[in-house]
C-alpha cells in the first residue's frame, strides 16, 4: 500500500507503535528460540549477497513495513549467532534482551557523546559506567576513560592518548605526520 509521507522517513506515532511491536514480537519469538537454530547457516559471502539482492541504488523506495520484515528476515536468518548456546568462540559477547531494548532507547534520541553539550545524559551515563568499571577492577576513584566501537579505535584512541601524554614537546608541534598541502 502506498502511503503519502511528508517526508521519505516520516512515520506517524500508530504506524511506529505497530511496526515496533511486531518487530518486539518477533525479536522475543526469536531469543526465544535461538537454541533451535543452526550457530550458522555456513552461508558464503556469494551466497549472502545473493539473498540481499539487488546491488544498484534503487529507483523507489519501499514502504516501511515490507521494508523492515525483509531486513528481519535476513538479519535473524542469516547471521551468525554468538548468542546461541553452542557459540563456543571469538571475541564478541551475546546479544541480550535488555542490550537490545537499549539499543532502542538510545537510537530514539541518537545520542553523539563527543562533548557533553552534544548529549549531556549519555556522557554522564558514559562516565557513571567507566567509573563503575574502573571501581569493579580495583582501580583508585578518579579513573577515567571512554567507551569506544570496538578494538580498532581502542587501539587507535590508546596511541592518541600515549602520544599526547608521552611525545616531546617538538613532537607535538610538528604533529606526528607532515601538514597537507591544502593549496588545492
Amino acid at each position: 500500500m502506498s502511503q503519502h509521507r511528508e517526508s521519505p522517513i516520516a512515520m506517524g506515532k500508530a504506524e511506529f507503535k505497530r511496526l515496533g511491536h511486531e518487530l518486539v514480537d518477533t525479536i522475543a519469538e526469536f531469543i526465544d528460540t535461538i537454541h533451535e537454530r543452526p550457530v550458522t547457516t555456513g552461508e558464503t559471502p556469494g551466497q549472502i549477497r545473493q539473498l540481499l539482492g539487488k546491488a544498484t541504488l534503487p529507483e523507489h523506495g519501499a514502504p516501511a513495513d515490507a521494508l523492515l520484515a525483509r531486513a528481519t528476515e535476513l538479519v535473524l536468518n542469516h547471521s551468525l549467532l554468538n548468542g546461541h548456546p553452542r557459540f563456543l568462540g571469538y571475541i564478541t559477547s551475546s546479544a541480550t534482551p535488555l542490550g537490545a531494548l537499549a539499543d532502542l532507547l538510545a537510537a530514539s534520541v541518537n545520542p553523539n557523546v563527543g562533548a557533553n553539550i552534544l548529549s549531556p545524559m549519555a556522557t554522564a551515563i558514559e562516565q557513571q559506567t567507566i567509573g563503575w568499571l574502573a571501581e569493579l577492577i580495583g582501580l583508585p576513584a578518579g579513573y577515567g576513560g571512554v567507551l569506544v566501537s570496538g578494538g580498532n579505535m581502542a587501539n587507535f584512541t590508546a596511541f592518541l592518548a600515549a602520544r599526547t601524554a608521552k611525545a616531546s614537546p617538538h613532537l607535538k608541534a610538528q604533529r606526528a605526520w607532515p601538514a597537507r598541502d591544502r593549496s588545492w
